[in-house]
């Protein structure tokens, strides 16, 4: 993978800062030797040199960069979403009108306490065929456990047999996936959303489904 910023490294005639010039362009590129890695997450990892009056830093910034071979990531986009409670929400995930069919399903979930004196919440997540499983269910103000985490059936899996995201696969990828978030207790509250997506890899459907 290579990632190359520029031209602009520094400001452009006639302006003062980088504030009164416009943003430095990007561009990222994956080579085909991607191609022949097998499916799963690769981790790693990108230098960064800053440069100033010419003169490199002598210590590079390191970023981790994650690629997720063999798999299409969809979001809510309408995220950060405060949730209020009492009451059941829906958060809806669209997915293209496409003969696919599900072969491997991870989701990943972020999500933060705001307050109130609701007693507990049921975060469950349902395809557009019916089928659902539940990923929390608990004290509202544990919901700790919901921050940027990404269940998998393979290193983590959805606790207490709530049902395992295998049941997902073979079912068609088109049509609503909903995440529904059930605040339940006699007094108001909140959560925030701020992430819900599907790790989806998917495969052509078979010609008898």
């Amino acid at each position: 993978m290579t990632y190359t910023v520029g031209p602009n490294l520094g400001p452009p005639p006639g302006t003062s800062s980088f504030l009164d010039s416009p943003s430095p362009t990007a561009r990222t590129t994956v080579s085909l030797d991607a191609t022949g890695l097998p499916d799963g997450v690769h981790v790693g990892s990108l230098e960064f040199h800053s440069v100033f009056d010419g003169v490199p830093s002598t210590t590079p910034e390191i970023r981790e960069v994650r690629l997720d071979v063999g798999r299409h990531h969809f979001s809510n986009h309408n995220v950060p979403l405060r949730i209020e409670g009492p009451g059941v929400t829906e958060v809806p995930i669209e997915l293209p009108e496409a003969l696919f069919e599900v072969v491997d399903l991870d989701v990943a979930l972020s999500m933060d306490y705001l307050g109130g004196d609701l007693g507990s919440m049921t975060a469950v997540l349902i395809s557009p065929a019916g089928t659902f499983a539940i990923f929390y269910r608990g004290g509202i103000q544990d919901i700790g456990v919901l921050v940027n985490t990404v269940y998998d059936d393979d290193t983590n899996p959805i606790d207490g047999g709530r049902g395992d995201l295998a049941r997902f696969n073979g079912e068609p990828t088109a049509g609503t996936w909903k995440l529904c978030i059930d605040l339940e207790g006699g007094e108001s509250g909140a959560v925030m959303l701020n992430e819900s997506t599907l790790r989806m890899h998917y495969q052509p459907r078979t010609p008898d489904r």
